[in-house]
């Protein structure tokens, strides 16, 4: 289903929306309050599990009240520096570029990329073939 956007700004939609994750990601690593895995893992089984479902702002409108303290409260600790975020540059620096030198944030000599991609792509199929995929396919 295609998404109108009403203003011409840097980067595509879903770009600025999960570049503002990454950024997040990458401080959080940066500033050793948990490891890459873990964070993965938090994305992974956490409110990416929702994203499927339902959106943010859906997501907000449930929670309701407390939605506004939660978000006055965290963002205030959020990284919110323009450019990215130190720890890319570090990396950059050292060559740490990702799959190709076989160094990123995980070590790609000791994890399958052809792997990695399959079981992603695997379950986008078995998604998008689900009931669930069926709701959101345009029709």
């Amino acid at each position: 289903m295609p998404v109108v956007v009403k203003k011409d700004r840097p980067g595509q939609l879903g770009n600025r929306l999960q570049m503002a994750m990454v950024r997040e990601a990458v401080n959080i690593i940066a500033e050793g309050i948990a490891d890459v895995e873990d964070v993965d893992r938090a994305a992974s089984l956490g409110f990416g599990l929702r994203l499927p479902v339902y959106g943010i702002f859906e997501h907000q409108d449930l929670v309701g009240r407390d939605a506004f303290a939660v978000c006055d409260y965290v963002s205030k600790d959020l990284y919110n520096e323009p450019g990215a975020p130190p720890l890319y540059k570090l990396m950059s620096e050292k060559g740490s570029l990702g799959t190709g030198p076989g160094k990123g944030f995980h070590d790609w000599t000791k994890k399958d990329v052809a792997q990695v991609t399959n079981r992603r792509d695997r379950w986008l199929r078995e998604f998008l073939k689900s009931p669930y995929g069926e709701m959101i396919r345009p029709k």
